[in-house]
């Protein structure tokens, strides 16, 4: 039955409809607050007060203890620690000796903005409390005034009978919806994963929905630019396909020319200089050779005057027009290897 109401309480939460106070707009009273039914409750947190700290004093057996220290700048302070009859059920009461100024304290010295203190309940340790306290006064020691009285609270004076007076209006819990639960669902919410886990679904988280904003929106980005990406992925084909056709015709050049080259050069391997040289010298000897060849046929009469003279004189003309041209390479070649 208190695992169903804690959930329904939980979601009537989540969809605003349990109110986050009491009457006429005051916060809801605390649930612990009540005689204190555990005694040896009481006893264990105390002995937390003396694990978690040094220098404590028990000043009135189980009702008021006192805690010595100093901050970091040598200042002595004594911490005063009042178990009212309710506690641990009830939250304790405590104020700083010397008084000063601080965001903890109020101008008499009582302890009024610790969170832990704030948030106390039977699930808090007074050892840690106190320590957490105490750390603050020590890393930032209240300024503490040299004209005042020292303190308006004696070490003998119940504190109780202060922080009924200068104890502020309770505050909501740092966590949404906390203090709004019984007892029951508490004790249901710390013996029950389904429940918490319930209640931290519903609780409300103002950073948790903003990292989730930020993802959505990071999100909807990448898919812009995923979609910005596909569409100018094919704007860079289409510009591909373009490149391609104009290539295709410098392409059919590119290979007529490759299969031109063996040819130019084998045409320039036949006309390059010691090759013309090479073949007029054997043009000439050629030439040379006929002419004597025409003188035999001529000396043994088996060609006529006509006949001869004609040949002969045009093979010779031929053998000495080359003979020339053979000795101008052949000097042309000379001078241009110098």
């Amino acid at each position: 039955m208190a695992h169903d109401s804690l959930l329904i309480r939980s979601m009537n939460r989540s969809k605003g409809l349990v109110p986050r106070g009491g009457a006429n707009g005051y916060p809801a009273p605390d649930p612990y607050r009540g005689p204190s039914q555990d005694p040896f409750h009481r006893r264990k947190q105390i002995n937390t007060l003396r694990i978690f700290n040094e220098n404590v004093s028990e000043i009135r057996p189980d009702v008021q203890y006192h805690v010595d220290f100093r901050a970091v700048n040598g200042q002595a302070f004594q911490l005063r620690v009042f178990l009212p009859p309710g506690f641990p059920s009830q939250r304790p009461d405590m104020a700083l000796s010397p008084p000063g100024s601080h965001p903890w304290l109020d101008q008499s010295g009582q302890v009024v903005g610790a969170p832990g203190l704030l948030n106390y309940s039977v699930l808090s340790d007074l050892g840690r409390v106190v320590q957490a306290i105490k750390r603050e006064l020590e890393k930032n020691p209240p300024k503490v005034s040299t004209s005042g009285p020292e303190s308006k609270t004696s070490p003998e004076q119940p504190l109780g009978a202060v922080s009924r007076v200068s104890r502020p209006t309770p505050v909501i819990s740092v966590i949404p919806g906390l203090s709004d639960l019984s007892p029951e669902e508490l004790t249901e919410l710390s013996e029950s994963d389904i429940a918490l886990r319930h209640f931290c679904q519903t609780m409300p988280n103002p950073d948790l929905d903003a990292l989730n904003l930020t993802l959505e929106q990071t999100r909807e980005r990448i898919q812009t630019l995923a979609h910005d990406n596909q569409n100018l992925g094919q704007s860079l084909q289409d510009q591909k396909d373009r490149i391609s056709e104009a290539i295709q015709p410098w392409s059919k050049v590119r290979d007529e020319l490759s299969a031109a080259l063996p040819e130019c050069a084998a045409s320039r391997q036949k006309v390059n200089l010691p090759t013309l040289v090479e073949r007029l010298a054997q043009a000439s000897v050629q030439s040379e050779e006929d002419s004597e060849a025409m003188a035999e046929k001529f000396q043994a009469g088996d060609m006529s005057v006509e006949t001869f003279m004609k040949e002969f004189v045009a093979s010779r003309s031929a053998y000495h027009l080359r003979r020339t041209k053979l000795d101008k390479l052949r000097t042309y070649c000379r001078s241009a290897k110098n």
